[in-house]
């Protein structure tokens, strides 16, 4: 989780301006901004939210729609400075990802994010998580390419530790399964020092010396400038920017990551052995994440909230589903970002060293959503055509965009409304998007045989649970703090079933009693009342 909370502003500060030095202690701002919106949206959610041991923090579905909006910025407006460039950039961000969150709170608290769940094609779904990473291929590779012999070294540690070598334990800690990013780095940084104090690099290009070796790497510079202390907070840089095309290019972001941690409740909660959260409960945490994501927006850290998957891992492997551990996390997530040295820290990682992280990251990325598609019929000519269609377009589309934009100083959507105009070239120049709008497209108006599909798979996830909070185990794993749930259902329980009885509805039926799914021993701890 540490590794995502760090590659995701290192990607995107870069691009927002800045002079190499300004830019690298920017940097290391925002990584500490990160931590404590990581850090505080966590506690909300444990508390207010699902209640379920689940970690937030800045979601890769952010990336793409805030590339689109630096570059639009950079390509439209001339600034005194490249550092003036990155303040505005991020003033505008702030504003779309507030504006966005506002928005996903409303269909959250209507319920839009669950019903979308049960009614639209695991192939729609599939194809917009995974065109998240496909198409940031350029950060990968062709990043690498600078030094390679950085690049590729940490991206085959990564992969060796997290998978070939995954069952090894010591005193029965999966250590290399746990921490295989920082690892990777760890031992590549350590790698590049050994060669740069060696001389290795003397006689190479200046280029290469600066890719290759950490004395180049600004490390000295930035560990010494940073402040050992110094408090992120809300507006720290300026009066958030609210513009309609930064909004709209948002909600391309919004809605893979807020259906992206629906699986990751119910994966939390079957891990955990807790038996599966209501669709009530489901919209209540989806709906705190929004909340979160104007948090985040607030504060200023490039990109709205998510679940993490990494955490849902983590407890796969080390069997401790504690609510409290995770509360723990949080609080020293939240400690951690005051101290600005750890920030600077991370903003010193040479780029090589990070693209190479990349390749595997967003990998993972784009193999989650192909991994959507179980129980789709593959067979079918009709989901091949929206699966192949959906990535060819979210590629293709924004491709032409930019490139047309490059030549002619202007979108390809040029008429007379300016904010037409920067809205529609924003949306069709982010892949996530373009790959939603393509699929829906084609899953909405071809006709489809039974079966097709693969709806039954997402059906799977539903719950039939009504009333879940007369039941005192259900009230103790998703209930609120201190009784607040009984509490607030006495109140408008009588308004909704006044409302039913005048529309004429049957009144809901009583709570139904599931099975309790027991884990096996190791896979739950057992620490309070208050853990699920």
């Amino acid at each position: 989780m540490l590794g995502a909370t760090v590659l995701i502003p290192s990607i995107l500060v870069p691009a927002m301006g800045g002079t190499t030095k300004v830019k690298l202690l920017n940097l290391a701002e925002v990584i500490n901004t990160c931590f404590i919106t990581s850090g505080i949206n966590t506690l909300i959610q444990t508390l207010l939210g699902a209640r379920l041991p689940i970690v937030q923090g800045g979601s890769f579905a952010y990336l793409a729609p805030v590339l689109t909006i630096a570059a639009g910025i950079q390509n439209s407006q001339t600034f005194d400075s490249d550092h003036d460039r990155f303040l505005y950039t991020m003033r505008v961000l702030q504003g779309g990802i507030i504006g966005s969150a506002l928005i996903a709170l409303g269909l959250a608290l209507l319920g839009i994010f669950y019903w979308m769940l049960q009614h639209l094609s695991p192939i729609t779904i599939g194809v917009n998580i995974s065109i998240l990473g496909l198409s940031l291929y350029n950060s990968g590779w062709p990043a690498m390419g600078a030094c390679i012999q950085l690049g590729l070294p940490v991206m085959c540690l990564i992969i060796i530790f997290g998978y070939h070598l995954r069952r090894v334990q010591f005193f029965g800690l999966a250590f290399f399964s746990l921490f295989p990013v920082i690892l990777g780095i760890g031992l590549t940084w350590l790698y590049a020092y050994i060669f740069t104090v060696a001389g290795v690099y003397d006689n190479s290009s200046p280029e290469t010396q600066k890719a290759c070796t950490t004395s180049q790497s600004n490390f000295n510079y930035i560990l010494s400038e940073a402040p050992w202390f110094r408090v992120p907070y809300p507006g720290q840089w300026g009066s958030p920017i609210f513009t309609t095309s930064g909004v709209l290019t948002m909600l391309a972001a919004v809605i893979p990551a807020a259906l992206e941690s629906i699986g990751d409740y119910y994966a939390a909660a079957r891990l955990s052995g807790a038996r599966q959260p209501p669709g009530e409960v489901v919209s209540r945490a989806l709906a705190v994440e929004a909340a979160c994501c104007a948090i985040a927006g607030v504060f200023g850290t490039t990109s709205g909230s998510t679940a993490y998957a990494e955490n849902v891992g983590a407890i796969s492997i080390t069997g401790v589903a504690s609510r409290r551990v995770t509360q723990t996390g949080a609080l020293i997530m939240i400690i951690i970002s005051v101290i600005s040295k750890i920030g600077a820290l991370f903003a010193s990682l040479p780029q090589a060293m990070i693209a190479g992280v990349f390749c595997v990251m967003f990998s993972i990325i784009a193999g989650v959503g192909f991994s959507n598609l179980q129980g789709v019929n593959l067979r079918s000519q009709r989901n091949i055509l929206i699966l192949g269609f959906g990535l060819y377009c979210g590629l293709s589309v924004p491709a032409y965009f930019e490139s047309y934009t490059a030549a002619n100083g202007h979108g390809p959507v040029n008429t007379g409304s300016t904010t037409f105009n920067n809205i529609a070239n924003a949306i069709f120049s982010t892949p996530a998007a373009v790959s939603l709008m393509a699929c829906l497209l084609l899953d909405l108006t071809i006709p489809l045989l039974e079966g097709e599909r693969g709806r039954q798979a997402w059906q799977l996830q539903k719950s039939s649970e009504s009333g879940w909070w007369h039941d005192p185990e259900m009230e103790k794993l998703y209930g609120w703090p201190f009784g607040l749930t009984p509490r607030w259902r006495r109140r408008i329980d009588p308004v909704k079933q006044a409302g039913r009885r005048r529309e004429g509805q049957p009144a809901p039926a009583a709570a139904t009693e599931l099975p309790q799914v027991s884990p096996p021993a190791s896979q739950l701890e057992k620490s309070s009342n208050d853990e699920p």
